[in-house]
């Protein structure tokens, strides 16, 4: 469990720091004129996003690997499953968000990691377990 816990969080650090680098570049080179209680709000749903992005990409990734605790992938493997599954979901979230809401959003979050986290597993190192 404590293997899959540790990929896990590499595999969600990649989404959410992608996320906040996304976010803090459109704040830097995109200024637009927002009244500030729309700034407010923004800054809401944004912390709402971060939080949705790292616990159900988490439990997702988590999920992945302790289903398949006989195997252990690499890290480097796990890093490129999640920059994968982060490119994916820039396309993803909007498709999803656009069909049906943040449920859609929230399912792709979730079932996304659990497949790309999946992907490594073919890959991985027998634990003899």
């Amino acid at each position: 469990m404590k293997s899959a816990l540790c990929r896990a969080a590499l595999f969600v650090s990649v989404p959410v720091m992608l996320v906040i680098l996304a976010d803090l570049l459109l704040a830097v080179f995109y200024q637009g004129a927002q009244p500030e209680y729309l700034r407010q709000q923004m800054l809401a749903v944004h912390g709402i996003f971060y939080i949705a992005v790292f616990l159900l990409s988490g439990l997702g990734a988590f999920v992945a690997f302790l289903l398949g605790r006989s195997r252990t992938p690499s890290y480097k493997a796990v890093l490129l499953a999640a920059l994968l599954f982060s490119v994916a979901s820039f396309f993803a979230v909007v498709i999803a968000f656009g069909l049906g809401g943040p449920i859609a959003l929230g399912a792709w979050l979730f079932l996304g990691s659990v497949l790309f986290a999946t992907s490594t597993l073919p890959f991985a190192g027998h634990n003899g377990g």
